[in-house]
């Protein structure tokens, strides 16, 4: 029985880089990946299902295990590409933070914000230092034995641990331990290997491991996986080795494709011009080790390859030892040199974290070592990067960072020199970007023609709507609007503008004279001339109290929630008519309550009330705003609403005083306007006519204050109640508390 990787639809395979960095573009891939793999195994129907080992969500590959006859049909497929036999690999602190310049940047970006996955023998999340719980906890947050494909990675080897460890442990005092280089990130733990205690594992696992990391990279979105450090090895070559390990090379691109940064042990083989795989593929960062102390000799195993002077020992698997006087920043014999080799990092008997009853491991070291101090390393950047610059580091731009502020280290067996890192000067590389932001000001039509209604922002150049104004300085600055004749300018104010970010306004110049939303229409004016002019002088003859119980006084009616409901509409309704065209205005003063609804109704039903929900009207165009300062518009059929415009700031609004609303509408156009600044345009058909209110609504209590209604029919647009049930429809969307919104 052998086990193969099997590629299929190659042309497909060449876009494994492909960008990944957003959920859609993963799921895209994912797609064809399927519909592609689905394809391959349709063409051999006679291979049994047992025989698949890894089905990889974002690799055109399967893993699978097949006697000699069973590789034959694979080898005759069609639709198959690419066979490689899958290989074996096996695993390769308190000097080694100030070595890599850790110890300030740690302080001040510890990692928060993202995870570390860390592919190796498990993470033993019961030690105290790395969540303390059970899996998950808060410290090992996810994971999977992909070895053994079962769902608890727990360590029971301890090479994953130490290594979760130094890279991410949390911050301690004990002992020899301080915690990991990025003591705030999270971890995910991937366990590769194929057994509960051993040291080894099959390349597929490897690559099992890496496409589970790019489909859950997001599972906890405020602490997305973007770094991987996996300190396996195995096999000998001389340059770049994806044509010879495509399976690994695919899975590498696709990680570094969804932003991922990929750290491997270089390996403890001791060659001096060769690297194992993966170290060895084009996506991945190899990671050699240096001492970051002088600790006398030391007799490191190295392979019968290596160049280095050696002694032959019955001692060393590999069967020789090479002989190092230790000293700070010096290579040792056993790391792996190569001019694939991108850092080098602190090694040797590190203090970290171990498993079972042993909180310690007191002696770990190699390159094994050196990559999860690489690896936080670039977790403590990255969060640099963000809490810097608001973005994160592309994987080229963390190497690049790390390898051109390193410490030049040579390694005298290869003549090689590498940069050893140091975190502190790659921070300090990250330059903030400037805190600086844009505006787009939107004018909402109708709009003087012409483009006459202009902006601009702290006095300087008039723009038009929907300009962007940028290089802004974070923060407050003033707007106003040019005078246009026959136009009524929109209120000058002030915005703030977030940084690395874009503000939006909407607002609106307002049409004069005859044309006008007549907000305030004069008492004066014969009441023949209008549907409703309501002054509120003495009674409620003109009104019906739909719900909630009414009173007028000094010039203005009035209700207040009475404790014994809640989640209710309480609501006037006019006795004037039915209306299809008019402009209609309402205002309204709400105390407490500040994110409760008041608002004006036309073109309304009330009756039957939703006596059973919240009391709402039966039909009706309902403009509401809150206390907060937002607004929004709904219509409600059969008690049922549907958002025109969803809750919107505004600045329009005086928050705890009085604030008119208007409302044209003419035939399906619709407008809305807040103390004469226009806040939406739109059209819509669903209510032709109705009757005109006023309502609050209460889950919080408080007070409404009604002192002005006005409607001015518009000629020709008087309907009867008939026409305005004929254009009620039915919708989907329930009718839920505070207006749907949660006001």
């Amino acid at each position: 029985m052998g086990r193969f990787f099997v590629g299929f639809a190659s042309g497909k395979r060449l876009a494994a880089s492909a960008p990944l960095a957003d959920e859609a573009q993963k799921l895209a891939r994912r797609d064809v990946v399927r519909e592609s793999r689905d394809k391959a195994l349709a063409a051999m129907p006679d291979l049994p299902e047992s025989v698949i080992r890894y089905r990889y969500d974002n690799l055109f590959y399967l893993s699978v295990a097949v006697t000699p006859e069973q590789l034959a049909v694979i080898l005759a497929n069609p639709e198959v590409d690419a066979v490689e036999p899958v290989g074996v690999m096996q695993a390769d602190m308190r000097q080694g933070l100030p070595l890599i310049g850790a110890t300030l940047p740690r302080s001040q970006y510890d990692g928060t914000g993202l995870s570390i996955a860390v592919c190796d023998t498990g993470i033993n999340y019961l030690n105290p230092y790395l969540g303390g719980a059970a899996f998950p906890n808060a410290k090992v947050i996810g994971g999977y034995d992909v070895g053994e494909q079962k769902a608890d990675p727990m360590d029971g080897n301890g090479h994953g641990t130490a290594c979760a460890g130094i890279a991410a442990g949390d911050v301690g005092n004990s002992v020899d331990y301080v915690g990991g280089v990025a003591p705030g990130a999270k971890l995910y733990a991937l366990k590769i290997t194929y057994d509960a205690t051993g040291k080894y594992c099959n390349e597929d696992a490897y690559v099992a491991a890496w496409d589970w990391c790019v489909t859950h990279q997001n599972d906890n979105a405020s602490a997305p996986i973007k770094i991987i450090s996996t300190s396996f090895s195995g096999g000998k070559y001389d340059g770049v080795c994806d044509s010879a390990k495509t399976a690994i090379a695919n899975a590498a691109a696709a990680a570094k494709a969804a932003g991922i940064t990929l750290f491997n042990s270089a390996g403890n083989s001791g060659y001096c011009n060769a690297l194992p795989s993966p170290a060895c593929i084009s996506s991945v960062i190899a990671v050699g080790s240096v001492y970051d102390a002088a600790v006398g000799t030391y007799l490191p195993c190295v392979s019968a390859d290596s160049c280095v002077e050696k002694t032959a020992s019955s001692s060393c698997d590999t069967g020789y030892y090479a002989t190092d006087v230790t000293q700070v920043d010096k290579v040792p014999s056993y790391s792996n040199a190569s001019p694939l080799v991108g850092l080098l990092a602190s090694a040797n008997m590190a203090f970290t974290l171990g498993i079972g009853s042993n909180t310690w491991n007191p002696n770990f070291g190699g390159t094994s070592a050196a990559c999860p101090y690489a690896a936080g390393a670039g977790a403590v950047l990255q969060a640099a990067a963000k809490a810097r610059t608001g973005s994160w580091l592309t994987p080229d731009q963390v190497f690049s960072k790390l390898s051109t502020t390193g410490t030049t280290v040579l390694d005298p067996k290869s003549n090689l020199s590498k940069p050893r890192i140091d975190l502190q000067a790659a921070v300090a590389a990250t330059t903030p970007v400037p805190s600086t932001g844009y505006l787009q000001v939107t004018i909402a039509t109708p709009a003087p023609t012409g483009g006459a209604g202009v902006w601009r922002v702290d006095g300087g150049t008039w723009r038009a709507s929907q300009n962007v104004a940028g290089g802004l300085t974070a923060g407050s600055h003033s707007v106003d609007f040019k005078p246009v004749a026959g136009w009524t300018t929109p209120v000058s104010r002030t915005v703030v503008v977030a940084a690395n970010q874009t503000t939006s306004l909407s607002t609106g110049y307002g049409l004069s004279g005859t044309n006008f939303l007549p907000l305030d229409i004069p008492a004066a004016v014969p009441a023949n001339t209008h549907g409703i002019n309501e002054n509120f002088a003495g009674t409620l003859d003109n009104w019906t109290q739909q719900q909630g119980s009414w009173s007028v006084a000094d010039g203005m009616a009035s209700v207040t929630a009475d404790g014994s409901q809640t989640a209710t509409w309480y609501s006037l309704s006019s006795n004037g008519g039915i209306y299809g065209d008019f402009t209609c205005s309402a205002t309204l003063r709400r105390s407490n309550a500040a994110n409760s609804t008041n608002a004006l109704i036309v073109r309304g039903t009330p009756q039957p009330l939703n006596t059973a929900g919240n009391s709402s009207w039966f039909y009706g165009y309902v403009f509401g705003y809150t206390n907060s300062g937002s607004f929004a518009v709904f219509v409600l059929r059969d008690w049922y609403l549907t958002m025109l415009q969803n809750w919107t700031a505004s600045d329009a609004i005086i928050a705890n005083d009085w604030n008119t609303l208007a409302i044209k509408a003419v035939g399906s156009s619709l407008t809305f306007s807040i103390n004469g600044t226009q806040v939406l345009a739109t059209t819509d058909t669903s209510l032709g006519a109705g009757q005109a209110g006023v309502a609050m609504y209460t889950g919080t209590g408080g007070t409404l204050d009604v002192k002005r209604v006005t409607l001015m029919p518009i000629p020709g647009g008087a309907v009867s109640a008939a026409q305005t049930a004929a254009t009620a429809g039915t919708v989907a969307a329930p009718l839920g508390d505070e207006a749907g919104s949660g006001r």
